[in-house]
């Protein structure tokens, strides 16, 4: 069932475009909720991300995993804080 889901929103974000994925990176700012769920989906969107070698750095925090506190904007290839 894991594998299904995390296949599921991995095709789903497939279909983004890198613009549509920087908004659903943003609805996703200042949420405190984390659940299995969310956390499939925050890492399939990380590989969306990386699969378009788009550059995360200003959002990733130590330990590779992503930092929900600021919503993003995408200059070119390269994702920055607002």
């Amino acid at each position: 069932m894991d594998k299904e889901i995390s296949k599921k929103f991995q095709a789903h974000l497939a279909t983004q475009t890198d613009q549509e994925l920087v908004e659903i990176f943003n609805k996703g700012v200042g949420l405190t909720v984390w659940s299995w769920p969310r956390s499939a989906f925050v890492n399939e969107l990380r590989k969306a991300f990386d699969v378009r070698d788009i550059d995360l750095s200003a959002v990733t925090n130590k330990s590779g995993g992503l930092n929900f506190n600021k919503k993003i904007e995408l200059v070119e290839k390269t994702v920055k804080t607002l």
